[in-house]
C-alpha cells in the first residue's frame, strides 16, 4: 500500500519538475480551410501457429491464412 501510495505521488510530481528553460511551445499550423478526408488502410491476415496440449497428447498447429478463411462460416 505504502509503495503504491508513493509511486502515485511521483507519478504526479516528477512530470511537474521537467520543463525547459528558454524553449518556446511550438507554433500550430493554421486549419486548412474546407473540408478535408484521410484514408487509413487497414489489413487482417489470419495465422494460427504453435503447440497444443490436450488430455497430455500434444500436437502442433499450422494453418496459412488460405486454411484459415477457406474453413470460415463468414466468408462463403
Amino acid at each position: 500500500m505504502r509503495v503504491t501510495a508513493l509511486a502515485s505521488v511521483a507519478c504526479v510530481l516528477i512530470p511537474s519538475l521537467a520543463h525547459a528553460d528558454g524553449m518556446e511551445a511550438p507554433k500550430l499550423a493554421p486549419a486548412p480551410n474546407g473540408w478535408t478526408y484521410q484514408l487509413t488502410p487497414y489489413g487482417w491476415v489470419p495465422w494460427v501457429t504453435g503447440d497444443a496440449v490436450i488430455k497430455g497428447r500434444s500436437f502442433g498447429v499450422s494453418e496459412t491464412p488460405i486454411e484459415v478463411l477457406s474453413r470460415s462460416t463468414w466468408c462463403g
